[in-house]
């Protein structure tokens, strides 16, 4: 089966930001199983996936994280890395295979570091199924 999805939002990023990062734009959201309205991707299989998140910003030096996290039976399995920018018009990208589990899922998380601080940036996610 084909598993897999691709996605960009921009969004307004805050220190109290809690939220999980939601999408405007999805693109290929083979076999529907991220979640446009949540976020949320869950694996429909058992297999080894390749998750990939890119973000950038522009204008502001400020410094903001975008964390990918993994739960198993609703409970935090893995956080992973993040991507950390620190400068004026920067970008950053991570990719990792990860093994998943039928029913895990990964969603991403933004927040920056400065509590009076608020920010735009632009966040690229992406995952596909690549052995079962």
């Amino acid at each position: 089966p084909n598993v897999g999805f691709y996605a960009s939002t921009s969004l307004k990023c805050t220190a109290e930001c809690c939220d999980v990062d939601t999408f405007g734009e999805v693109e290929g959201n083979y076999g529907n199983h991220f979640d446009t309205s949540t976020g949320v991707f869950t694996a429909p299989l058992d297999g080894l996936y390749l998750i990939s998140v890119s973000s950038g910003t522009s204008g502001r030096r400020e410094i903001y994280c975008t964390r990918c996290y993994h739960k198993r039976n609703n409970q935090l399995y893995k956080k992973g890395d993040g991507t950390n920018l620190f400068d004026i018009y920067a970008s950053q990208t991570i990719t990792r295979c990860i093994e998943m589990k039928a029913g895990d899922i990964v969603y991403l998380q933004s927040t920056t570091f400065h509590e009076d601080s608020e920010i735009w940036i632009s966040i690229h996610f992406s995952c596909c199924m690549i052995k079962r």
